[in-house]
């Protein structure tokens, strides 16, 4: 209460701070006179596209926000195609706003984000369910709309792994052989990736899209170590699954070779 030139005054208030929304309530006495005020505010977000609706205590109009729905791309064209499922456990960072998850549909949404900024979202393929799911862009650049969520759909591959072995053999007996280099190409003749073969001769490589490749030593090395490779090459298929494909049994076997003795190597 403050007393000055004959003037009193009071005030109380009581506010209540909702999921969905805030209401308060408060009453104030000047002199004989009182005056009651109540309050309610609040927002509803609404975006068709991704069937989500939210009441929200917090005032979002004018504002913008994106949704993120990450999916299997099973046939690798990076577009969502009917009947291409979604994708669960991706973990994403933005740079404003706040996240929120749905348990449901798995849908990401940033909210409360301000209209026509660029934002930045960094994308954490580590999260997911399976191991075999990757992302080959983990940095997106965002501009927002006012007054709407921006859908961003995320492509996710589903990719395999090859595993083989490159033995040397001398006079009947194989033995594995380490640091050689096998290529593996794709169905264009393009290198797809590259393996480096340990101790034992065994070698791996993870990150095959689904389609036809084919594993090959390398042919400069085997040059240098005037060896021969035993089969020249090997053919592969990495099938289209949600769990990702296995492909073992790549094995090379590598010979010396045997120049007579009165042959002439020029060089």
């Amino acid at each position: 209460q403050y007393f000055e030139n004959n003037l009193r005054l009071g005030e109380v208030g009581l506010r209540y701070d909702f999921s969905f929304a805030q209401a308060g309530v408060s009453a104030r006495q000047i002199n004989k006179e009182t005056t009651f005020v109540q309050y309610a505010r609040g927002s509803l977000i609404n975006d068709g596209q991704t069937d989500f609706h939210k009441a929200d205590n917090r005032t979002n109009v004018g504002r913008a926000g994106i949704s993120v729905v990450a999916f299997i791309d099973m046939n690798a064209n990076g577009i969502r195609d009917a009947g291409e499922p979604k994708a669960n456990g991706l973990n994403v960072r933005s740079n404003g706003g706040r996240i929120e998850r749905s348990e449901k549909d798995t849908i990401i949404h940033i909210l409360g984000l301000e209209p026509y900024v660029k934002y930045f979202l960094e994308l954490d393929e580590g999260s997911f369910d399976n191991i075999s799911w990757r992302v080959d862009n983990k940095s997106i650049a965002v501009i927002t709309d006012a007054n709407m969520l921006k859908l961003i759909e995320i492509p996710v591959q589903v990719k395999g792994e090859a595993a083989g072995s490159v033995s040397l053999e001398t006079n009947g007996v194989k033995s594995g052989l380490s640091r050689i280099i096998v290529n593996f190409y794709n169905s264009a003749n393009s290198l797809a990736g590259r393996a480096l073969t340990e101790e034992d001769g065994y070698f791996s490589y993870f990150g095959f899209a689904p389609g036809s490749y084919y594993a090959r030593v390398d042919t400069s090395q085997l040059r240098k170590l005037k060896m021969t490779s035993s089969p020249d090459s090997l053919p592969f298929s990495i099938m289209t699954n949600m769990e990702g494909d296995y492909i073992e049994g790549l094995d090379f076997t590598l010979k010396k070779i045997v120049l007579p003795k009165d042959t002439v190597v020029v060089t």
